[in-house]
């Protein structure tokens, strides 16, 4: 006789692969407050560019989601697509870090603003690659009968994101500059490519689990039609 779920309402809390998963995804939403926040002040702090360059980018990402989030998810169909897709997004973004760092080298207002707008088209993409995995691996290696529960868990990562963000990123950038960004790009590629044997693990450890969730007793055509048959009589 096949084993019930695991009782208790912190399942999710002994689902270690899971919890990695969502403690690299947590670093990759780094790229939220990194939008919002630390950009603008780089832009104010530490480049020729105009303030309002901040909102510019801001504006260059929101279209550019519209845009183009579902056509780039498109190309994430399984957890194996996802975590490739965390490690390209890990490169991306690093790349975009680089572009950001050498804003800050260049002189003139106009010549600063083009950099940003590039590095911002750079990140977006990595944003948009990055989210879709992290859609796929949250759902799919979930388990079945604690959806809401681990969904739940999982909605923590951009919240910790834009809860340490700020103070990290502010330290980083403002305070290292360009190694600040090179260290921040680094955590991104290496969160990114974390994802894969992470990816596995969860993938193992969701298969047991659903050995373990009893199937559903269903009856057959033929003893409906023989109960059916039993109450007419």
């Amino acid at each position: 006789m096949p084993a019930g779920p695991e009782p208790g309402r912190l399942t999710v809390l002994r689902d270690r692969p899971y919890a990695l998963i969502t403690l690299l995804n947590a670093v990759m939403c780094l790229n939220m407050p990194l939008l919002s926040l630390a950009l603008p002040l780089w832009i104010a702090e530490r480049t020729d560019a105009p303030a309002p360059m901040g909102a510019i980018v801001l504006t260059v990402n929101m279209l550019c989601v519209v845009l183009w989030q579902v056509r780039v998810a498109r190309r994430v169909t399984d957890p194996g697509t996802a975590a490739r897709a965390s490690g390209h997004a890990g490169w991306v973004l690093l790349v975009a870090c680089g572009a950001y760092a050498v804003s800050g080298m260049v002189g003139g207002a106009w010549v600063a603003s083009a950099v940003l707008l590039a590095a911002a088209l750079v990140q977006v993409f990595g944003e948009m690659v990055q989210a879709a995995s992290g859609w796929e691996v949250g759902f799919t290696l979930a388990r079945p009968d604690r959806q809401g529960q681990y969904q739940g868990f999982f909605g923590m990562a951009p919240q910790l994101a834009r809860m340490l963000g700020p103070l990290l990123l502010t330290s980083l950038l403002l305070g290292w500059g360009t190694p600040g960004w090179l260290v921040l790009g680094g955590l991104f590629v290496v969160a990114g490519l974390a994802m894969r044997p992470a990816v596995r693990l969860a993938e193992r450890r969701r298969a047991v689990a659903e050995l373990r969730i009893p199937a559903p007793v269903r009856r057959t055509g033929t003893e409906v039609s023989s109960t059916t048959s039993r109450e007419d009589r």
